[in-house]
């Protein structure tokens, strides 16, 4: 079996992250005089590197965030002295997941919880849970459509099985006449854990 053969196989044994780097890692065994174990397990270290990778991307994209780029290292806590800056990094480790807690970020709109909400977000994927981001209004929307096209369970269990569920904006915007009435404050943002079981 040639190199565009084995290139081949890989790729149709889903090994891309092996396909990609073959060629370089066969130079490299070549000059170093790397044992056959030892190129083996680079390839294989080189596969689970790319799969975490594309991983990670995939649940960056479904949480669908509403700003890619909120996150801890680009929050300035010195707009909002008020913020508590030690409990921030502590949800961001995500003890709190495992638990099944909530949290509760109130505020006036521009304070930053929505920074803060997605930043958490995005700490808490890079540390192997999923995640989905809603603000209120569009959450409702969907809702409400999921009834109307009998997909409405079908979305709860969507709702119920992530571990974390940000719903953003509570009570920023008009809802849909379709959706549900919140007679809520403006400013809220909602960080929810598989609180939906009984809904």
């Amino acid at each position: 079996m040639n190199l565009i053969e084995l290139n081949r196989s890989l790729v149709q044994l889903r090994l891309s992250g092996m396909a990609a780097v073959l060629e370089t890692r066969l130079l490299q065994a070549q000059s170093e005089n790397m044992a056959p174990i030892d190129l083996i397990s680079t390839l294989v270290s080189d596969e689970l590197a790319c799969r975490s990778t594309r991983l990670l991307e995939r649940r960056h994209k479904q949480a669908q965030f509403r700003d890619a780029d909120k996150r801890l290292d680009n929050f300035d806590f010195q707009f909002n002295a008020r913020m508590n800056r030690n409990l921030v990094f502590e949800l961001a480790t995500t003890n709190w997941v495992g638990k099944r807690e909530d949290a509760l970020f109130l505020g006036p709109p521009g304070s930053g919880k929505g920074h803060c909400a997605q930043a958490i977000g995005h700490a808490v994927i890079q540390q192997g849970y999923r995640v989905l981001y809603r603000e209120a209004h569009t959450l409702l929307e969907e809702l409400a459509d999921a009834t109307l096209d009998g997909k409405r369970k079908e979305f709860m269990d969507l709702l119920t099985t992530v571990p974390l569920l940000i719903i953003d904006d509570l009570g920023m915007r008009k809802l849909p006449l379709t959706a549900v009435t919140l007679h809520s404050n403006p400013g809220i943002t909602l960080v929810c854990f598989q609180s939906f079981s009984g809904i």
